[in-house]
């Protein structure tokens, strides 16, 4: 064999090894997915269940007994406050208001009889006060000039008081006749309608009103987070009827005492309905905001080796020049899937995700991809 196909077949072989030892290398390389950890702005929340119901609604009834004469609204229509809704069948009524103007012009009748008799009584007592200093009047005519002088009195008196009595009938029965007339006391969507033409109002539901634009969101809160929720916190929440929508109010009041029977608290929201959807009735999930952190490292739960919830402890691999570490770090509030770091981590550091199932401390690693 002469010297250049021994030359050949030496390359030709050291050629094999090198690709065998290259393609080896490159097969012990662990592929992995790595995070990127940048920091995030989290809240932290508290997960509640509650019940709308609107601020304003009302009741309309009618304070005296009579027949519906007219209605002027249908259900589910919108008034306004004082808008008229119906009117009652004011005959008999209209009889008191009469009555009552005539006994008030007897009154002021009597009072002008009573006035004119005291008069009288007055001048005969003053004159039989001169008598009786002359000499020509006795004792007795004097004191009998006197009583019939205080019985004129209180005959004014008297008649006086039965005006002002008259005068409150009619005033009374006035306002009464006011009261045949139903109006709006507040604005809303007249949500039951509860009378026709001829029914009786004796103790009956005329109308029910309801104002949807501003709503209450009851919740209950656990005790042992109570101190955590403050009045003026935000409260974030959905509703199945609107299922791809979040809604917001605000804490407006919570409740001094704890339910003895699941030791929770009562806390109540107000929603502002605008545009009004929401309705009364309407069950609702939602979260009391508690805390807003700002530039928050956080990490998918996935990512984690191992964690201990109770100590706020957890490992976790990260890259460093194409090598995995293993390493230990400290955790903080949870928010569904991500968990806070608080120790351990910084910015822009890599972490191969779902929790390296497939990477040991000190591999060396080829990244895939990086999220």
């Amino acid at each position: 064999m002469n010297k250049t196909i021994r030359l050949f077949l030496i390359n030709l072989i050291f050629s094999f090894i090198f690709i065998n030892y290259i393609q080896a290398s490159s097969n012990s390389l662990v592929a992995i997915e790595v995070i990127k950890v940048k920091p995030a702005n989290v809240t932290e929340s508290i997960d509640v269940v509650g019940t709308l119901s609107p601020k304003s609604q009302v009741e309309v009834k009618a304070e005296y007994p009579a027949k519906v004469k007219e209605i002027y609204v249908n259900d589910w229509v919108y008034v306004k406050k004082g808008e008229k809704l119906a009117n009652l069948d004011s005959e008999e009524t209209e009889i008191f208001v009469t009555k009552a103007k005539a006994s008030v012009e007897m009154a002021k009748a009597d009072i002008l009889k009573a006035k004119v008799s005291l008069s009288r009584a007055e001048r005969e007592y003053n004159r039989t006060l001169k008598l009786k200093q002359s000499g020509l009047a006795t004792q007795q005519n004097l004191d009998e000039a006197s009583t019939e002088k205080e019985a004129a009195n209180a005959g004014l008196e008297i008649a006086q008081a039965q005006l002002k009595s008259a005068e409150g009938a009619m005033q009374e029965a006035k306002l009464r006749l006011n009261k045949m007339i139903i109006y709006a006391p507040i604005d809303g969507v007249i949500a039951l309608r509860g009378v026709n033409v001829g029914d009786l109002t004796t103790d009956r539901i005329l109308f029910k009103i309801v104002d949807n634009r501003l709503l209450d969101l009851t919740v209950t809160v656990p005790s042992k987070d109570m101190r955590s929720v403050i009045v003026g916190a935000d409260l974030t929440f959905k509703t199945d009827a609107f299922y791809n929508q979040t809604f917001k109010g605000k804490i407006k009041y919570i409740n001094p005492s704890v339910n003895e029977s699941d030791r929770s608290v009562k806390v109540l929201a107000e929603v502002q309905n605008d545009p009004v959807v929401l309705k009364g009735g309407l069950f609702v999930q939602g979260k009391i905001i508690t805390k807003v952190k700002n530039g928050v490292l956080e990490v998918n739960k996935n990512a984690f080796i191992t964690w201990d919830i109770p100590n706020k402890k957890a490992e976790v691999f990260i890259v460093k020049e194409d090598t995995a570490k293993r390493i230990s770090v400290q955790t903080g509030m949870i928010n569904g899937d991500l968990v806070e770091i608080t120790k351990g981590l910084s910015v822009d550091d890599l972490i191969v995700s779902h929790a390296g199932f497939n990477v040991k401390d000190g591999d060396k690693v080829k990244i895939t991809e990086i999220k």
